[in-house]
This record gives structure tokens, sequence and C-alpha cells, in this order.
């Protein structure tokens, strides 16, 4: 949610003339462009709707995120500290959105994929393998990369295989300006990934 759809968004929106993108382009400018409050809006609402979807979702309860503090002023301009879990749940703070059918929910992307690239990719594992011995970091994202990716050593009960996995790549840089996009294909149970940049 927070690289995409939010930031693009206010990328796509700030001016490009500007040396920081004023408004919505940049952090300390973003909230006096009027859009930055219905593009907001809708980010909450999207996060709302997501949370009651089903498969176990739910807010990060991470106490580094769940206590996190801010120093905001509020509407008589005294600066108050808040924390994200004051945050989380709109009817505590007033609102809920109305419930009305979301023509997106069911919707599922159509693969872009060609059935030869699809093909070529059944090798992934081999592939991975080899390219995690002789792939040198860092390393510039001009084709295809594949490595494997292991996981801890734990003996995982039934139903902790249930939880919700993340997988976390850092350390990918790029000139903001640029439209960049990542495709991150992982398969098999112990994921081999493929990371491409368009």
């Amino acid at each position: 949610m927070e690289n995409i759809p939010h930031g693009p968004v206010h990328v796509w929106i700030g001016d490009h003339t500007q040396p920081n993108l004023e408004h919505m382009g940049s952090l300390y400018f973003a909230a006096s462009d009027p859009i930055f409050y219905s593009h907001h809006a809708n980010v909450d609402k999207m996060w709302t709707i997501w949370k009651t979807v089903g498969g176990k979702r739910s807010d990060i309860t991470n106490p580094d995120w769940f206590e996190s503090g801010f120093i905001l002023y509020d509407e008589n301009k005294n600066l108050i500290c808040v924390k994200v879990k004051d945050y989380l749940n709109t009817t505590k703070l007033g609102y809920v959105y109305q419930d009305i059918d979301v023509p997106w929910l069911g919707a599922k992307p159509i693969p872009r994929l060609q059935r030869a690239v699809v093909m070529s990719f059944g090798s992934g594992a081999t592939l991975a393998a080899e390219t995690s011995k002789t792939t040198k970091f860092p390393m510039v994202l001009d084709s295809s990369v594949s490595t494997m990716v292991k996981r801890p050593k734990k003996s995982w009960k039934e139903r902790e295989k249930e939880k919700e996995e993340v997988l976390v790549i850092e350390g990918i840089e790029f000139e903001r300006e640029l439209g960049v996009k990542f495709d991150v294909y992982i398969v098999g149970n112990s994921p081999s990934i493929m990371v491409r940049s368009d």
C-alpha cells in the first residue's frame, strides 16, 4: 500500500517543473495540495476493505510500529503526540465507510506472461541455484535475475503454515523521477525468486 498505490499518486500529481515536485510530490508540501486529503481517504478506505476480505488480514501489531509516535498540531493549533495504534479503528475516530458494492474486489489480474516465458522459467530452481553461485552483488538489473531464498530452519506445524509470509527485498536503488516496475515471481515451496525491472 505504501509503495503502490500510495507513493506513485504523490509523484504523478507532483509538479515536475518544481525542484521538489511541489506540492503532492514532496513530503514537506503534500498536505498543502487539496487532493492530498482525497488521496489519503482513498488509501485509508482501501486498507479498511483489505482487512475485511478474509485470509487472516489485520493491522500490523509490531510494537515498534504500533507504538510509534508523531508530533502534530490539533484543531486548536496545540502540539500533541499521537500513536499509530490510536488511528487504526475508524469507528473510534468517529466515521465509517459507506457499505457499497466494490466492483474491483472480485477482479483478478490477467497474467501478461507469454507461454514461452512461463515454460522457460519452469526450470527456475536449477537456474536459481546456479545464479546464486555465480551472481555477484551489487548488480544492475538490466535483465532477469534468479536466486534461491532459503527459509529459516524451523519445524512448521500445520497451523503455522497458514500464516502469511512476507519476503522483503532490500537495497534496490533507482532515480526517483524514473518510472520503475519490478516483477517478482516466487516458485515452489522453497521459493525461487526472479526479479525483472522494466
